[in-house]
């Protein structure tokens, strides 16, 4: 939902602005690398990967979730 992620992306900017700490759950990866600093990625409820959202591993097109985080 387009005018959902905007207002989203505002709220997580000014709590940014004010050094606090978010958590936030999506499957969007995309969304995940644009709004956050650091990454966790869950596989079957367990740890499969964690560092710099930047370099958060993405998944491939017909690709089973968290397949990529794997490697």
């Amino acid at each position: 939902d387009p005018p959902g992620f905007a207002l989203l992306d505002r709220v997580i900017a000014e709590l940014r602005s004010r050094a606090a700490t978010v958590i936030m759950a999506t499957h969007l990866v995309d969304r995940g690398r644009a709004l956050c600093d650091h990454a966790l990625l869950l596989e079957e409820g367990r740890l499969a990967w964690s560092g710099a959202a930047a370099s958060m591993p993405g998944e491939a097109p017909g690709e089973a979730p968290g397949a990529s985080a794997r490697a």
